[in-house]
């Protein structure tokens, strides 16, 4: 079932590679743990990341995110990484 999002918790961390994959690791699990502890404290609940290739919704998700090259392209500079991420507030209520 696809529904709209009209409320969003959205998260964006952003910093220079300093090589393998440090930043990519750090800025992933910070993510994940502060979704984890939104969840636990909120619902006393766990939640379940599934990581996924994009290429169409085949479960029901509640949020999406990952690693995008806008700010490569703005500053031009191949070593920026911008990650991003995103709950949909209105799925929780469901």
């Amino acid at each position: 079932m696809m529904l709209p999002h009209f409320d969003l918790f959205c998260m964006v961390t952003s910093g220079v590679d300093q090589g393998s994959y440090g930043f990519e690791k750090q800025s992933l699990w910070e993510h994940i743990q502060v979704y984890q502890s939104i969840f636990k404290t909120l619902f006393e609940s766990d939640i379940e990341v599934i990581f996924s290739e994009r290429g169409g919704y085949k479960e029901y998700y509640i949020g999406d995110g990952g690693f995008v090259d806008w700010t490569q392209k703005m500053l031009e500079n191949k070593k920026e990484r911008l990650l991003i991420s995103a709950i949909g507030l209105d799925r929780l209520l469901l």
